[in-house]
């Protein structure tokens, strides 16, 4: 398994640290077929991931995020919950945004699902990241 890690930047506020990565940049999805992505979130509590794909309706993508066991190698079949989220449809584009919780987590895999009935493209599958509280 190879994790991508986040890219660190620092933000404008209390000197805070998040950080971002873009996977799956228009990648081939055919009908059914679920893309995944691994990621590195070890030093992060939230993770927010925005994915875009063509499609004609908004249950055309979903998009679920899952933790890795302790081995680091072997995703846990089940999916992390999501915190808040929301899938839209937009002149042939399906979106969606969904915010879970890695706190205590060292890697998660990011599954993008082509629910649609032809094949399509996943525009991109960006993952943002940062710590929650007030202690900096």
């Amino acid at each position: 398994m190879s994790l991508s890690t986040l890219t660190r930047e620092r933000g404008t506020s209390l000197g805070t640290v998040f950080g971002k990565f873009r996977a799956l940049v228009n990648a081939a999805i055919t009908t059914g077929q679920t893309l995944n992505a691994d990621f590195d979130v070890s030093d992060f509590d939230l993770v927010t991931v925005l994915a875009s794909m063509t499609g004609g309706a908004a249950t055309d993508l979903t998009v679920t995020v899952f933790p890795f066991e302790t081995d680091e190698t072997t995703p846990l079949i089940a999916a992390l919950p999501v915190t808040a989220g929301t899938a839209v449809f937009s002149a042939g584009h399906v979106a969606q945004a969904i915010q879970v919780n890695v706190t205590g987590l060292k890697a998660i895999r990011v599954a993008v699902k082509n629910n649609n009935a032809g094949s399509e493209t996943v525009d991109f599958v960006d993952v943002f990241a940062g710590v929650t509280g007030t202690d900096f």
